[in-house]
């Protein structure tokens, strides 16, 4: 009876030291880089590895925005892994998330280093019955799959199946046979080692997110109202009544196509969540002098030194519209505007349709729920 109990023991022990050396020597993530981050992405806590685990943690405001990852994994093994060819390893209605082998194959050479790229994207928008406090938040535990190469890549989970259900009907056929419990056991545990052996060849590259998606909002600055023709469709500015052509002589003596706008405003080149202090920043107002011009062919042409570009003087206004007719011009309400902070602290005003301040540059200002729009004044 001793005896059967300790060759129990010793099987068991034999199959923990196995598992035991190959996760001390296995495959493992050997450095993780943030190499490419496009529009307002954020890496909220740096990605460190463990093992064969991974944790992002990444903030997302536009659609577009995304984070690429190197991934470099290191194989001290004689064992050669085949990754997993589907590229696209989680489903998210909001986010992909894909990878792509640096060399374009899906192997693991043995004693040797493969770099994989993870990219996740914010790929559709997040509606705004989604959003808690203009953010949405998203977690995913996804894996990549490293199968050896010994094992029938098209068919690892059928393998895996079949071999557990024979050792099931194998207990039960030598349970009807054999009295003896105690190798019944020993037999029975013998029978787990190669399901034990299959599942050591079957790696797994954990990835974990948290995806942080929060709206941003832009500042528009008023530039005059001179645009040229090549503008008109770029989302960075916002028009009215943009109906005339004019054509403004360059360094050359060519002329190139402008259009006369009755209200111009640039977008400034960064997004900002509310409650971001916003420096307000030093923008060029363009203004034509059409004494510098004549008219033919039913066009204005207008030598270059018609257009001026101003810079602004210490003084702004800022306009909380509640105009329909300007493109793309976010509404806002009073109760937004009255909420903004200014620094240096200033006084606020709202008459009928419009809110508005007066206030010296350089100043600041915290960012409302929406876009707000700037424009020059005259100090009083």
């Amino acid at each position: 009876m001793k005896k059967i109990k300790h060759l129990v023991c010793l099987v068991v022990v034999v199959m923990f030291v196995s598992i035991m050396n190959v996760d001390a020597a296995g495959v493992s993530i050997k450095s993780i880089k943030l190499v490419d981050q496009t529009g307002n992405t954020t890496e909220v806590n740096e990605a460190v590895p463990n093992g064969l685990d991974i944790k992002f943690d990444l903030s997302f405001s536009d659609v577009g925005d995304s984070a690429t990852y190197e991934v470099v994994l290191n194989n001290p093994t004689n064992k050669e892994y085949e990754i997993n060819t589907d590229k696209q390893f989680s489903k998210s209605n909001y986010i992909s998330y894909s990878y792509e082998l640096k060399d374009k194959t899906n192997r693991v050479k043995a004693n040797s280093e493969v770099t994989v790229f993870i990219t996740i994207k914010y790929e559709n928008p997040v509606p705004t019955s989604s959003l808690v406090d203009g953010k949405y938040i998203e977690s995913n535990t996804m894996g990549i799959d490293l199968l050896n190469e010994n094992n029938p890549s098209t068919a690892n989970n059928i393998i895996f199946i079949i071999l557990i259900i024979l050792g099931v009907i194998g207990f039960t056929f030598l349970n009807k046979f054999i009295k003896n419990k105690e190798y019944l056991i020993i037999i029975f545990t013998l029978l787990l080692v190669p399901v034990t052996v299959f599942a050591l060849e079957r790696l797994k590259l954990t990835v974990s997110t948290k995806i942080t998606i929060e709206e941003r909002y832009n500042v528009y600055y008023d530039i005059g109202s001179i645009v040229k023709k090549s503008d008109l469709n770029d989302t960075d500015y916002v028009y009215r009544d943009c109906n005339e052509i004019i054509k403004i002589e360059q360094e050359n003596g060519t002329y190139e196509d402008f259009y006369e706008c009755n209200t111009l405003y640039k977008k400034d080149s960064s997004s900002y969540r509310a409650g971001d202090l916003v420096e307000i920043k030093r923008i060029p107002s363009i203004s034509l002098n059409v004494g510098r011009c004549y008219y033919s062919d039913d066009v204005y042409h207008c030598y270059k030194d018609a257009v001026n570009y101003d810079y602004f003087g210490i003084c702004l206004k800022y306009k909380c519209y509640n105009d329909p007719e300007i493109q793309n011009a976010n509404i806002c309400d009073e109760e937004s505007f009255n909420n903004m902070v200014f620094d240096p602290p200033i006084k606020k005003h709202w008459y009928g349709d419009y809110g508005y301040v007066n206030f010296e540059y350089p100043s600041k200002v915290t960012m409302p729920k929406g876009d707000f729009y700037i424009e020059h004044t005259s100090c009083k």
